[in-house]
Parts: C-alpha cells; sequence; structure tokens
C-alpha cells in the first residue's frame, strides 16, 4: 500500500511531504491548480520518463520519493531476485541533476528503470485522462483476462513458447544471412578438388624454375664443364699442376722463413677448392643431359601453377595453399551449416507446433473467464445508471500468433436495450467508456486485492444521478483497497474519507503548488465551490453539507 510522497523541487512544488491514508481519498482543486503535477512527480518515482525542461525547476536539484508498505512473504523472493535489500517500507526514489541527469533508487541502492517500473507497476494502477481508449485496443482485453485467471500456467507457457519460437526464427535468419553471398557448393567442392590435384608443394615453384634453367641450357652447360676440368686438369699447363708446383716452392720458403707459413696454408686451400670444384663438376655432369621430356614436364608444371595463382589472384604457391585450406573452411562450414539448417527447420516446426497448442490453451483459459467478467461488469454498469448496457468479447483468429496469442479480442458494448454490442468506438461516449472502465478496475480490485489505485478524472462526462453512483462505486472500491482519485465532481468528492485540495498560491514573486488536507468546515467549503464556483451561496453551501452528511 502506498504510504508516502516526498518532493523536492518539482515544476512549481518545492517541497511537499504527503502522507497518504487507506481507504477512498479525493484530490480537488481549480482547473491548472496543479493537480497533474503532483501525478507527474508520482509518475516520475515509478519510473517515469524524467523530462527536464518541463518539470525540473533550473539550477535545482529534483527528488520525488514515494514509500509502499510491503509483505515480505509476497516480495522477498522479488527482492532477492533483483539482489536488493528488502524493507517493509520500501522507498522508490527518482533524482534529476540541475543538469539533467536522471537517477532511480530503490531502498538508497541504484537500480534501472526498467527494475523500479517492473516493481511500480504491481504496487499501484494509475489511470490517466486518456487511457479509456485502451478499451477498443485488442491487447489491453487480452491483458484484463490474462490477470483475471486464477491460473498463471498457460500464459507462462504460451509466453516460453512464443519466445522460444521468436528465438528460432531469429535463429533461421541469421542462417540465412550467414549463407547469402556464398559461392555454390559444387563450385566451392570443384575449387577444392582442382588444387588437391595439384599437390602443391610450398616451395615448388622456385625448385623447378632452377630445374627449368639447368635443363633449358644443358649443351652450353656440359661444354663449359668439359672446358673447365681441360683447365684444372691438364698436365704441365693445368691449374691444378702449376698449383702444386706453386704450394712446393711456397713450402721450401717457408722452411726457411716462418713469414712464409701463412702462404703455405693459402696454397693448400687452393688446392681442395680445386678438387672440390673437380667432384663437383664430376656429380653435376651426368644431369646435364639433355631430356626434352622432363623440360616439357617442368614448363606444364610451371604454367598450370601460373594458371592457378591467377585465377585465384594469389602471388605464389604458399597462397594457394592457403587458399586451398580456406576452401576447404567453407565446405566444412556449408556441410555443417546444412547440418544446422536440418536442426533449425525441425527447431522451427516444433517451436511452431508448441506456440499453437499454448495459444489454443491460452484461449481456452481466456474465454472461461468471459462470462465472469462481462456478467459482473454489466451488473456494476446497471449500478452507474446504465441499466439496459450489455458487454461482450468477440474474438478473431489470426493468420499468424502475435505476442499476445493466436486471437485477437475487443469489447463490444450496447448501452440501449434490443441494440446488438458493437465496438466501442463506434457506439460509446466518453462517459460510457468511463464508466466502463470504472467497473472493470472494480471487478479487478475485487478479483485480485491490488491494493493502489489513482484514478485521474475517470468521472469527467459524467454529471447528475450517475455521478453519485459512481462515487458509491469508488465507496465500494476503498472498502477492499487503497483507492484515490483527482476529480471535478462534488459528488465524488464529497465520497471521499479523506480529501485533498490542490491550490496555487504566490510567495515572493512565485507560484507555487501546495497540497493540504481539509477539515470538515473545508471540504464543506471546497464542495460547495465545486457546486457553485467561486461565489458560494447558501444554498451551495447546504447542498454540500447533504453531500458530505453533516447537516
Amino acid at each position: 500500500m502506498w504510504s508516502a510522497l516526498r518532493i523536492q523541487h518539482f515544476a512549481l512544488i518545492s517541497q511537499l511531504n504527503l502522507t497518504i491514508e487507506p481507504g477512498f481519498t479525493v484530490l480537488t482543486g481549480e482547473t491548472g491548480a496543479g493537480k497533474s503535477i503532483l501525478l507527474g512527480a508520482l509518475q516520475l518515482a515509478l519510473g517515469g520518463r524524467s523530462d527536464s525542461s518541463k518539470w525540473v525547476v533550473q539550477g535545482k536539484k529534483c527528488v520525488v520519493e514515494a514509500d509502499f508498505n510491503l509483505a515480505k512473504s509476497s516480495w522477498e523472493s522479488w527482492f532477492a531476485q533483483e539482489d536488493l535489500d528488502f524493507e517493509p517500507v520500501t522507498t522508490l526514489r527518482r533524482e534529476i541533476s540541475a543538469t539533467g541527469k536522471s537517477r532511480a533508487f530503490i531502498n538508497d541502492t541504484p537500480v534501472r528503470l526498467t527494475v523500479i517500473r517492473d516493481l511500480s507497476e504491481s504496487l499501484i494502477d494509475i489511470h490517466s485522462q486518456v487511457d479509456s481508449a485502451k478499451l477498443t485496443r485488442s491487447g489491453f482485453v487480452a491483458g484484463y483476462l490474462d490477470r483475471m485467471t486464477d491460473s498463471h500456467q498457460s500464459i507462462t507457457t504460451y509466453q516460453n513458447a512464443w519466445s522460444t519460437s521468436q528465438g528460432a526464427k531469429a535463429d533461421w535468419a541469421r542462417l540465412e544471412v550467414e549463407l547469402q553471398g556464398v559461392m555454390d557448393e559444387e563450385y566451392l567442392l570443384f575449387l577444392h578438388e582442382e588444387l588437391q590435384a595439384a599437390q602443391l608443394e610450398p616451395d615448388e615453384e622456385k625448385q623447378w624454375q632452377d630445374e627449368l634453367q639447368t635443363l633449358s641450357h644443358a649443351e652450353d652447360l656440359m661444354s663449359d664443364c668439359e672446358e673447365a676440368r681441360a683447365l684444372i686438369e691438364s698436365p704441365e699447363q693445368g691449374l691444378q699442376d702449376m698449383m702444386g708446383r706453386l704450394q712446393n716452392l711456397v713450402t721450401r720458403m717457408a722452411g726457411m722463413s716462418s713469414q712464409f707459413h701463412d702462404m703455405t696454408v693459402s696454397g693448400q686451400e687452393a688446392l681442395i677448392a680445386l678438387d672440390d670444384m673437380l667432384r663437383s663438376m664430376d656429380d653435376l655432369f651426368p644431369h646435364l643431359q639433355s631430356d626434352p621430356g622432363r623440360l616439357s614436364w617442368l614448363e606444364g608444371r610451371l604454367s598450370m601453377l601460373d594458371a592457378l595463382q591467377r585465377k585465384h589472384q594469389v602471388a605464389d604457391v604458399k597462397s594457394l595453399l592457403e587458399k586451398q585450406a580456406a576452401l576447404g573452411s567453407q565446405l566444412d562450414g556449408l556441410h555443417a551449416a546444412g547440418d544446422r539448417r536440418a536442426s533449425l527447420s525441425q527447431a522451427l516446426v516444433d517451436s511452431k507446433s508448441a506456440v499453437m497448442a499454448a495459444a489454443n490453451q491460452l484461449h481456452i483459459d481466456r474465454m472461461n473467464h468471459v462470462d465472469v467478467v462481462t456478467s459482473a461488469v454489466e451488473k456494476t454498469l446497471k449500478a452507474l445508471n446504465m441499466p439496459d448496457a450489455s458487454l461482450a468479447i468477440d474474438c478473431q483468429e489470426l493468420p499468424q500468433p502475435s505476442k499476445d496469442g493466436l486471437w485477437q479480442y475487443h469489447f463490444m458494448f450496447s448501452a440501449n436495450k434490443g441494440s446488438k454490442p458493437m465496438p466501442i468506438a463506434k457506439v460509446a461516449s466518453g462517459g460510457e467508456q468511463s464508466r466502463l472502465m470504472l467497473a472493470l478496475k472494480k471487478l479487478f480490485v475485487a478479483k485480485k486485492g491490488l491494493q493502489t489505485m489513482l484514478f485521474d478524472e475517470i468521472d469527467s462526462g459524467i454529471s447528475g444521478q450517475t455521478a453519485s453512483k459512481v462515487a458509491g462505486i469508488f465507496q465500494d472500491m476503498g472498502m477492499q483497497g487503497q483507492i484515490l482519485a483527482i476529480t471535478h465532481l462534488p459528488q465524488v468528492a464529497a465520497a471521499g474519507q479523506h480529501h485533498w485540495l490542490v491550490d496555487k498560491q504566490g510567495h515572493g514573486g512565485q507560484t507555487e503548488t501546495s497540497l493540504r488536507i481539509l477539515d470538515k468546515k473545508d471540504r464543506q467549503l471546497e464542495v460547495a465551490r465545486m457546486l457553485a464556483g467561486d461565489a458560494i451561496t447558501e444554498t451551495a453551501l447546504a447542498q454540500a453539507s447533504n453531500l458530505l452528511g453533516t447537516s
């Protein structure tokens, strides 16, 4: 139950501390006095949108706090789920800094706005002046039937099935996007097999180019090799013979002087180098034979490598091997995607089946409550001076399930005897819509026991005897919960257990909105003002006294 409201620097309210009593409380005041400001402050504390340009006093920090008395048995698990400390008197707080920065708190712990909204929606129901338009919306009707049901199992089952179905659709869509632009699997397979068949080796291109260079000059190499052997091995004039004589000479000189020792080493190294050169020529010479077949193979191999590199737009065999690996990965991905496609396809089928089954059960459970709702509402409407009113709920199956189910629901209404119920938007006046919404709220309070409801001029468009009937309904609801009504009707104002007056006053050149609780005498004056205007007459005072039951 709502127990207190504290406001600092919100619009025209500089400071306000308010204790909220149980039962039925009315709020009155002249048009423009600031009732909407008070409501705006409460909605801010409950997680509403902050508009610093509209509500916040320039250069001042705005703070709004709302206290609620909570039963531990009902709320302890929710607080534990949100990792918050439970307090029997829980405070919802919003702060708007002078620069417009907004912060939200539950029991002094910072929270996201979604958390404070989730909590507040279960603590207080606010009916604004435009909410009667919700009567024409299918989602409102479905939601009302859901909240009236005793078992939430079908609702939870459908919501879970719907969520699973949406997830399966999203997974399928992501897979389709993932596969968009991927080359045809057959072509990928062809490219991969083509590279596999080439049996590529990382450094083969240079190896084949070197061998091709050698075979292309085989005859010249053989001729030059024979000439080089002759220069080295020729008797007396050959390099090997001359180096031998030179080495003997240097060795004799080193025997006479150590200064020639290094020359002997150099001479020995030169002889070894000549021997190595001869052995290398002996090893290479047999391979210098002309081999047209091998030459043709090398030219073909290099041509194939060049063609593959140009085809795949790479510069070397190493890059071709990387391309081969990438193609293999793509093929593996396509194969896996094929498996995923099959799995997701089955998941779509299964989730659709689950959604349809859950939607059908949800529809059955909703329809089981239609007669209870319509008969109870019609009874209340009769008490609200609509003796011939009838209410029905029309349902139409949708082509596809929505978040609210497989059926759309619409209130059908008639205020006149013998008239077929029609869509509310077509046949119900503003006053009739207000009374219908009030009847629905009354039933909800009686059925579910929501502790706090605030009505912002739900009685607009109503007057006379009907206004007295509305006042009686509010009184009945106040016996079952905490009801607050912003009203312009004197009959409703007189019916309240508690009466708040919202007023504007000037202080030091500034206009401020204030709120005070009226005593018996002030209530008589306020109700008389509502009856007669500012020129209060003795007749108006007598009528007010009669309405208040104080005459």
